[in-house]
């Protein structure tokens, strides 16, 4: 990421700043006009769960006369009426990543903030013992596991009681997926690392790799994306190889669904594999950066920011809409 719906409702949870800390990752600031208020909605990750999406993100107000800047986590959910209702989410952090598990959702971000709800409506404050940004989250093996700055893994098995785990690394993790019975986390640097319970870790390092954002699993395997167009797959986190994406975009977010991997990035990047090792750019229809990607509901999801939704039936043709 450039810092990762409808039976019953789909919720978005909006933030505002690109990922955070770091010179690969640029960030969005306000732009400044006299006597003027402007605002910035960016979505980051997303996911969805038992016909609801839930997207993370955050907004920025910045106003003169007289100048001051206020910055909020915010949370959108989609009504059966076919409109966006915000939600409070009680903190001013911008949130990076969200994930389901234990009957709960959890959402992540600045400052080692973390939020829990049970219906994605309501949240409440949970308390993580850390300050480092915490970039993204999975759940798999019955257990809650969050990647950020400074190498920063914590794990939860009720969403409420975190415990700080030794990465074996200081580099900046932004990326967290479950798959193939283990959890696999990306970063900066050559930062690939990999577990088997959350709590030891092992580092594969290569100087060939760039900065990593975002990482998949489907089709038993992972994809890993990037800096420059990076595209690495592998069967097993121990292994990675580097594959050919034609392009030189940094690359944010992945997701498989209906035997398809779609991945996202900056200038409304989007590309899609059936298979991890050929890919194919998409017309996204915008320019504007794409951060995170789901599959649910029989469709995927894309978001972005000034508050950007992106959908389609098939990874190919996509339709541009907005939390606003």
């Amino acid at each position: 990421m450039n810092r990762a719906f409808s039976v019953a409702s789909l919720m978005v949870v909006g933030l505002s700043l690109l990922l955070a800390c770091g010179p690969d990752f640029p960030r969005l600031n306000p732009v400044r006009q006299d006597n003027k208020q402007v605002t910035e909605e960016d979505n980051y990750g997303v996911i969805w769960h038992n016909g609801a999406y839930l997207i993370v993100g955050g907004s920025q107000t910045s106003s003169d006369n007289p100048w001051s800047i206020s910055a909020s986590g915010t949370i959108f959910s989609w009504s059966d009426s076919g409109t966006w209702i915000g939600r409070t989410s009680g903190t001013t952090s911008t949130l990076y990543g969200v994930a389901y598990g234990d009957s709960q959702f959890v959402a992540v971000g600045d400052v080692g903030t973390i939020l829990g709800s049970a219906d994605g409506i309501s949240w409440s404050t949970r308390i993580s013992a850390t300050t480092p940004a915490l970039n993204g989250i999975t759940y798999g093996g019955g257990q809650f596991v969050v990647a950020g700055d400074r190498g920063t893994i914590l794990t939860s098995s009720d969403g409420n009681s975190w415990t700080i785990r030794n990465s074996g690394t200081t580099e900046l993790l932004n990326g967290i997926v479950f798959g193939g019975g283990k959890y696999v986390a990306v970063g900066y640097g050559d930062a690939i690392m990999s577990s088997p319970d959350g709590v030891t870790w092992t580092a594969y390092s290569s100087t060939a790799i760039p900065s990593l954002s975002g990482v998949a699993y489907g089709d038993s395997q992972f994809v890993a994306v990037g800096k420059n167009g990076t595209i690495l797959t592998s069967p097993d986190a121990g292994s990675w190889t580097i594959r050919s994406s034609g392009t030189s975009e940094f690359l944010n977010g992945a997701t498989f669904g209906n035997g398809l991997f779609v991945v996202v990035g900056n200038n409304g990047t989007v590309l899609t594999s059936p298979d991890g090792t050929v890919w194919t750019g998409r017309n996204s229809g915008t320019s504007n950066v794409i951060n995170g990607v789901i599959y649910g509901k029989n469709q995927f999801l894309a978001v972005g920011t000034d508050g950007m939704v992106l959908t389609s039936a098939d990874g190919v043709s996509w339709t541009v809409g907005s939390v606003k």
